[in-house]
């Protein structure tokens, strides 16, 4: 004998217990409360598979190896000069740093198209070099060989909503979706940015550093392809490209492009190990805040990086 708890439709929640032996009916009495049972049973199953394709759930985290590149400026024009990341601080070397992301599509029922994705990335390096060229930090000069120290941090918190501009590009002329969907969505939201940026050299007094926050508004776009055959026996494949630029809101001026190109492979229908790699570029033209230097900085963090995701 089946016994079922059938909560409503929109919470979405259904509790089947199955259990033999109990109350025992004869004849037929006994077939109709079991057909009964058995068809509420198959109406429960059905309202639950429904509802599992109601939304797409994805959590995915794991190591960036992220190395810097580009240029740093401590001064107003005239009193600092331009010092490569790679050759002058020597700040380029891969560092593990984390990264994560959230993405919740909707794929049927009220919100049906549209797209939340939230990520996050850490990233701290730090290097101990001599001076390749003569350079000029905040109105002082430092001669070839200066010794130097040098850090530099990041870290970000962005969140954004997605629209499907056009569906499923691969649906069929009946209009019924194959076993592989492609995907465009349109992307908007904000990220806030914690950057520090320090160089120091003991021997000459050079104490340099800008250490601020900034909120920036991005927009951009994502492609998608899912790849999941009914049949399949190597399991699924899904590909996403996300480019966003973004515009700071501070005194000075701040752009950033995000390009971000992940691949997950399941093996088995609920976890998938991820690979991937991103480029984080940033412009950044503002005031030091202890002594009201000019500060620039005008470089990238690209790195592969490789993890594991989730899905529900």
């Amino acid at each position: 004998m089946v016994f079922i708890a059938n909560i409503n439709k929109s919470v979405g929640v259904l509790l089947i217990v199955g259990a033999s032996g109990g109350f025992t009916f004869g004849g037929d009495r006994a077939n109709e409360v079991d057909a009964v049972w058995r068809s509420a049973a198959a109406e429960a199953a059905g309202v639950l598979d429904e509802n599992t394709r109601d939304y797409r759930l994805r959590f995915r985290g794991g190591v960036w190896l992220t190395a810097p590149t580009g240029d740093v400026r401590f001064g107003k024009s005239g009193q600092g000069s331009r010092m490569s990341l790679e050759h002058e601080l020597d700040i380029d070397d891969p560092e593990a740093s984390f990264t994560g992301d959230v993405t919740l599509d909707f794929v049927d029922g009220r919100f049906e198209g549209w797209q939340l994705w939230f990520d996050v990335f850490d990233t701290s390096q730090d290097s101990h070099t001599n001076l390749d060229t003569a350079a000029k930090v905040n109105g002082t000069s430092l001669p070839k060989g200066t010794a130097v120290s040098s850090h530099l941090s990041a870290t970000s918190i962005g969140g954004h909503v997605g629209y499907d501009l056009f569906g499923n590009l691969l649906k069929t002329p009946e209009g019924v979706n194959p076993d592989a969907e492609l995907r465009i969505h349109a992307l908007g939201g904000f990220r806030y940015l914690d950057f520090e940026q320090s160089m120091r050299s003991a021997g000459s007094g050079i104490d340099a550093s800008y250490d601020d926050g900034h909120l920036l508004a991005e927009l951009g776009g994502r492609i998608s392809v899912l790849v999941e055959p009914a049949e399949s026996t190597w399991g699924a494949l899904d590909l996403s490209v996300n480019i966003l630029g973004g515009y700071g809101f501070s005194d000075g001026s701040l752009t950033t492009i995000d390009l971000f190109v992940a691949m997950s492979w399941y093996p088995v229908d609920y976890a998938s190990l991820s690979m991937g790699y991103r480029l984080f570029d940033i412009y950044l033209d503002d005031v030091e805040q202890e002594n009201g230097q000019d500060f620039e900085w005008d470089a990238y963090m690209a790195g592969f990086f490789v993890g594991g995701q989730i899905r529900f």
